[in-house]
C-alpha cells in the first residue's frame, strides 16, 4: 500500500512539473511580446518625427520658415471718379485751349491715390503736376508757380530712381480721341490743412508737352502750362 501511494505520488510529481514550466515558458513568452511590442512602439514614434517637416526640436541655426503672405482680395478695386474722396479739382483750360479735365484725391496708408480724366487733349504725352501755389487767373503766365517741393529735391519722373518734386506726377497719355487717365500714388503727401506736405489749396497742371524727366531741370522741359484746377477739399 505504501509502494502503491508512493508511485502515484511520484506519477503526480512527474506530471506537475512539466506544466509548471509550461506555464513559466507562457508568461516568459508574454512578457518577450510585450518588450517587441514597446519595441515596436517606439520605432513608430521615431518614425513619425522624422516625416514631420518641422522638426519637434530643429537644430540650431535652422532657417525660420517664412510665412506665405495672404492672396489679395480678387475683388478689390482700385477708387475711382465715382468713389468718394477727400478732395477735388477741376482743370479748366487756358485761353485758346479746349481741353478739360477732372481729379480726385484719396488718402491712404502710402500718401495720397490720385485719379483723374482729362477730355478733348491733344493726343500724345503730357506733363502733369502739382504746383505750389493755388491760383489759376493766369495759366501761361504760370500764376501757379513752381512745381510743390517742399523739400527742396530735383525733378524727377515717378520712374526715376531717387529723390524727386513731391508734385511730380510723371505724364498723362492722351489717345487719338482726345482722352487721357492717370492713377497715381504721391508717397508722403496728405491731405490735412496747414500741414507742410499737404495737396490742399495747390495746383493741379496739365501741360502742353512731355515730362522727359530728371534730364531737364527744374521741371522736365514739358512746355507751357495748358489746363489748371486748385485742388479743394470736399
Amino acid at each position: 500500500m505504501i509502494r502503491t501511494k508512493r508511485s502515484f505520488a511520484s506519477v503526480w510529481a512527474v506530471a506537475v512539473v512539466p506544466v509548471g514550466l509550461c506555464c513559466f515558458a507562457c508568461d516568459r513568452k508574454d512578457e518577450t511580446n510585450k518588450h517587441i511590442e514597446s519595441a515596436r512602439d517606439e520605432t513608430r514614434a521615431s518614425e513619425k518625427v522624422e516625416q514631420s517637416p518641422t522638426p519637434v526640436n530643429p537644430p540650431p541655426n535652422t532657417p525660420t520658415p517664412t510665412p506665405v503672405p495672404p492672396a489679395a482680395d480678387p475683388e478689390a478695386k482700385a477708387p475711382s471718379l465715382t468713389d468718394e474722396a477727400q478732395a477735388t479739382a477741376e482743370l479748366k483750360a487756358a485761353n485758346g485751349e479746349d481741353l478739360e479735365g477732372k481729379a480726385k484725391f484719396y488718402t491712404t496708408a502710402d500718401g495720397v491715390r490720385l485719379v483723374a480724366e482729362i477730355e478733348d487733349a491733344t493726343p500724345g504725352k503730357h506733363g502733369f503736376h502739382v504746383h505750389e501755389k493755388g491760383d489759376c487767373s493766369n495759366i501761361k503766365g504760370k500764376s501757379m508757380g513752381g512745381h510743390f517741393s517742399p523739400e527742396k529735391h530735383d525733378h524727377a519722373l515717378p520712374t526715376e530712381a531717387g529723390t524727386k518734386h513731391l508734385g511730380d506726377l510723371g505724364n498723362v497719355e492722351v489717345n487719338d480721341q482726345g482722352n487721357g487717365r492717370v492713377e497715381i500714388t504721391i508717397p508722403g503727401a496728405n491731405l490735412e490743412p496747414n500741414s507742410p506736405k499737404s495737396l490742399l489749396g495747390k495746383a493741379l497742371v496739365f501741360h502742353m508737352g512731355e515730362d522727359t524727366g530728371k534730364k531737364v531741370q527744374p521741371s522736365g522741359g514739358s512746355g507751357d502750362p495748358i489746363a489748371c484746377g486748385v485742388i479743394e477739399k470736399t
